[in-house]
């Protein structure tokens, strides 16, 4: 996620990783209420608290599954947990992932949730019921550090991500400019872990010619990934209008370059 005066512009960005209680509508049917709501914030695989709720007239095997919003709807706490059993008392609680929006969902025995998604969970086959809050308080969002780079400056990451499936760390300390101008970025063992470094631009370049020098890339190792992207936050009905250049070995030997629209 980003301020929201960025939310409606197309973001550059380079990376280089490891591969409130609702009122209930009718006494008949199901409703969801909110005893406990996180902040509204900006994620990270570190940032974690609290969510809780109850459950009214719910059928039995009926469970509940929550997802946070924090770029994409991400399932909560992990994507192999995550079923939320309702207890006798109709009461449910778990550990969440920071997010700006968070989505209740009662869902039948059957119901299969999606790791993440683009839009918003909705109602509907097995899912009996979705309610989504807004998280407590102004929003939040992750302590970035800065860089000046080809005239422009540039927010540094420094929370942690799943980029290809593996948990990156991330350390402004990897990130930086030489006397030429030239912008570095490594990954860097440090304290037994691995360190990445990504950093992303403050301002919409707008629509154009993107020309980006790259220079040797011969020494990547078979692991790491050098991303280029365009990212548009708010668009996630359309898959964010992302475009990425991605070099790397991808496990293998040989540099490949791959373009995804």
């Amino acid at each position: 996620m980003v301020p929201v005066f960025l939310r409606r512009s197309l973001l550059l960005i380079f990376c280089i990783a490891l591969n409130g209680c609702q009122s209930h509508k009718a006494d008949s049917g199901p409703w969801i209420e909110f005893t406990h709501i996180p902040p509204a914030a900006q994620g990270g695989r570190e940032r974690v608290d609290t969510i809780s709720g109850r459950v009214r007239n719910a059928r039995p095997k009926q469970q509940i599954v929550i997802y946070a919003h924090s770029g994409p709807w991400w399932v909560q706490p992990w994507p192999d947990h995550p079923f939320i059993p309702i207890k006798a008392d109709s009461t449910w609680s778990t550990e969440t992932h920071l997010g700006f929006e968070y989505a209740a969902l009662l869902v039948e025995p059957d119901y299969y949730p999606q790791p993440e998604m683009d839009v918003a969970p909705t109602q509907g086959g097995s899912v009996a019921l979705v309610t989504i809050v807004k998280g407590a308080g102004a929003p939040q969002y992750a302590p970035t550090g800065s860089l000046k780079f080809s005239g422009y400056d540039w927010g540094v990451r420094m929370i942690a991500n799943d980029k290809g499936g593996t948990n990156n760390l991330f350390d402004a300390e990897n990130a930086w400019t030489d006397a030429s101008g030239a912008l570095h970025l490594q990954i860097k063992k440090k304290s037994d872990r691995w360190s990445c470094a990504e950093i992303f631009l403050n301002r919409s370049l707008g629509y154009g010619t993107y020309s980006v020098t790259v220079r040797d890339t011969s020494h990547l190792e078979p692991a790491a990934v050098f991303t280029l992207y365009i990212f548009e936050d708010s668009a996630g009905e359309q898959h964010y209008r992302e475009m990425d250049v991605e070099v790397s070995r991808w496990g293998t030997l040989r540099i490949r370059t791959m373009h995804n629209m």
